[in-house]
């Protein structure tokens, strides 16, 4: 009852969270390439977007060195989108726990864009941030219909976090 969400659509979900978690000036890293949405919904919040470059040489995979040099005493979320829009790249068991340890570790919240998560192919398996130890506390599951179940016209998205975001 006190971590679940309902809103209209998966980027009111994101703009939320972000309106929950964050003060002005605080940094949101935000995955580059990423969803349209992110920058301009940091922005909004009188957040500072940090772009944490994703490069097609790597099969757009989060590089822990990357994300760890553009972490700053001013951080304070970080946005993880699996599967990936626009790039399409789904976290590795391994990726996903490493950028777990980094959120534990720097104290960021995550906000984790799983709007995707049941369209994979070929074995591939989602895995998500909040499954991870330390991470459900600090974990915010954006989730919607409009992918899943073709829904897209209802705009019905949904958080899954911690009480004290959710609130």
């Amino acid at each position: 009852e006190s971590e679940v969400l309902v809103t209209n659509g998966g980027t009111e979900a994101i703009f939320l969270a972000l309106l929950s978690a964050i003060n002005p000036f605080d940094e949101v890293l935000v995955p580059d390439p990423g969803f349209v949405c992110y920058e301009p919904d940091v922005l909004m919040t009188d957040g500072v977007p940090v772009s944490i470059p994703l490069f097609e040489k790597d099969g757009f995979r989060y590089d822990s060195e990357v994300v760890m040099s553009h972490i700053t005493d001013k951080s304070r979320v970080m946005i993880v989108n699996s599967p990936s829009n626009p790039v399409g790249h789904v976290l590795s068991y391994e990726e996903a726990a490493s950028i777990a340890k980094i959120a534990v570790e720097c104290d960021l919240i995550v906000i984790s864009d799983e709007v995707y998560e049941k369209i994979v192919y070929d074995g591939v398996k989602h895995y998500s941030l909040a499954s991870f130890p330390g991470m459900r506390e600090r974990t915010v599951v954006v989730n919607s219909f409009s992918k899943t179940y073709a829904m897209t016209g209802f705009r019905i998205g949904y958080v899954l976090g911690p009480k004290e975001i959710v609130a």
